[in-house]
């Protein structure tokens, strides 16, 4: 039996015919595949955090000095290495394995003390503390960050004193090329709201007047509290108030106002990844650099690929296709959905995005227009209203003047309207200047409106019927469809705030 074999049975799952050959065969826990460099068993099982395989292999005498092939790491570094989004059970799962390598003499290897503070995001405080004692050290970690930064972030004590007492510079910051560029560790303890280290770190000489690359400084983002503890007078001796957790609803509800607000977004995405939505906190935080790495970039679209179905929430049975938003990444742009699904749950689509359109399919009876007539369609962003070819050929219109006669009130406060009125080749008689007229109440407010007349000639009169009279508020008049002729009485209303295409 080879390790070529057991690495197979492990890759498979097959654990019990595993460890019956390890018994067997006790050198092959320590070697690598035949004309491979890759890990040894022994290696692997630590690499992936498999505390049974682990302990049985370091039972049979695997080798907790040998470093990995491929990345130089050594097994107690290969055990710290866990993704920063590993559950609590899994970092529990490590620190034991940790400790048992300890117990055998492992070798702590140069990059362990910055492995562990990641691991888990903050979740391996006991690892860090284990691994400080055991005489672990480090004082830079990736992405230009210090290990006083990290310590704050994840508030991990231990690593904060250890930091200050092994020389960390406190005043040293983030590289400025990174989401935080330009922060000290005393910006992300403000930011964070963490008053103990806010105070440990004033009093090792952090200075709260240095400026991130967004001008921010540390005193700047403080709270009333805070500020006094940065100004170096003592904290009050009542005890401090208990700690809030960012309420979501108001950081979307700011969100809505300001859809592409950097700052909130960023603060969306911190409360994100610190309550069990990582993947998209990570991508939305990356979206917003504005000089992003290659790596960076690549991490982003593996992110967005992999986990953009699960952004959506309860919405994403609800939509039969989405387009997700640059502008305001980690939303969506726009989402297809039936007219009785966003009937029944308004608030659940609506949560799509601040600025998504949502592209309703065909109504079949004005009774369903009336309902939709009766949401508060105004709190939208934007509507997608189309007519389509039906069975046989025929046209199923209700994008005409009746409809948007039921809808026209209720539309007051949308921002957005595309209409597609037409499917073929018509005189436009069901979509005339009175439906135009029925848009008047939503005029008010709308700030984009689309008009599709693909393969059909809509009369002038109807296109004399769109002016700014109407839609005071317009900045953008896209029309899709029209040949030369008819676009120059458009073009004389609206000027550059016009455009043609089709």
């Amino acid at each position: 039996m080879s390790s070529n074999d057991l690495l197979t049975l492990l890759r498979k799952k097959s654990f019990a015919k595993a460890y019956d050959l390890a018994r067997k065969a006790p050198r092959s826990v320590n070697e690598p595949e035949t004309g491979d460099a890759s890990d040894t068993p022994f290696q692997w099982a630590c690499r992936f955090g498999d505390q049974a395989t682990m302990l049985e292999f370091l039972s049979l005498g695997g080798d907790v000095a040998r470093p990995a092939a491929d990345d130089g790491r050594v097994p107690l570094e290969l055990v710290a290495d866990g993704s920063p989004y590993a559950t609590a059970a899994h970092v529990e799962a490590r620190t034991a394995m940790a400790t048992a390598l300890l117990r055998a003499k492992a070798p702590l290897g140069p990059e362990v003390l910055e492995l562990a503070c990641n691991l888990g995001a903050g979740k391996a405080r006991e690892l860090v503390k284990l691994l400080i004692a055991a005489g672990a050290k480090g004082d830079f970690v990736s992405g230009g960050s210090t290990l006083l930064h990290v310590a704050c972030t994840y508030d991990l004590p231990e690593a904060l004193e250890y930091g200050l007492s092994s020389g960390v510079d406190v005043n040293a910051v983030i590289d400025a090329s990174a989401f935080d560029g330009g922060s000290t560790a005393l910006h992300i303890a403000v930011k964070k709201r963490r008053t103990a280290m806010v105070e440990r770190l004033v009093a090792a000489g952090a200075r709260a007047d240095l400026a991130d690359k967004r001008g921010a400084t540390a005193h700047s983002l403080a709270t009333a509290a805070l500020r006094k503890l940065l100004e170096g007078k003592p904290a009050a001796p009542a005890a401090p108030a208990p700690k809030r957790a960012k309420d979501p609803a108001k950081i979307l509800e700011q969100l809505w106002k300001a859809p592409t607000d950097r700052e909130t977004l960023t603060v969306y995405a911190d409360w994100l990844m610190e309550n069990g939505q990582a993947s998209r906190g990570e991508y939305i935080a990356l979206a917003l650099l504005e000089k992003p790495t290659a790596a960076q970039t690549k991490r982003a679209i593996q992110l967005r690929d992999k986990d953009r179905g699960k952004w959506l929430g309860d919405a994403r049975k609800l939509v039969s296709e989405w387009v997700d938003s640059e502008r305001t990444p980690g939303f969506v742009a726009q989402a297809t959905v039936s007219v009785e699904r966003l009937i029944e749950h308004f608030e659940a689509l609506r949560a799509l995005g601040p600025e998504a359109v949502l592209r309703v399919t065909p109504i079949k009876t004005r009774l369903l227009t009336k309902k939709l007539a009766a949401l508060p369609l105004g709190r939208l962003h934007g509507l997608f209203l189309y007519n389509t070819l039906g069975t046989y050929g025929m046209n199923r219109d209700w994008v005409d003047d009746t409809s948007l006669g039921i809808l026209g009130p209720s539309l007051v406060g949308l921002r957005a309207l595309v209409l597609a009125p037409a499917v073929q080749a018509r005189e436009g008689e069901h979509f005339t200047p009175r439906a135009i007229e029925a848009l008047r109440p939503a005029g008010a407010s709308l700030e984009a409106l689309t008009l599709d007349f693909t393969d059909s000639v809509p009369p002038r009169a109807l296109l004399d019927a769109v002016t700014p009279a109407v839609f005071p508020k317009l900045r953008a008049l896209s029309v899709v469809g029209l040949a030369a002729a008819q676009r120059k009485g458009l073009r004389a209303a609206w000027g550059d705030r016009v455009t043609f295409s089709g």
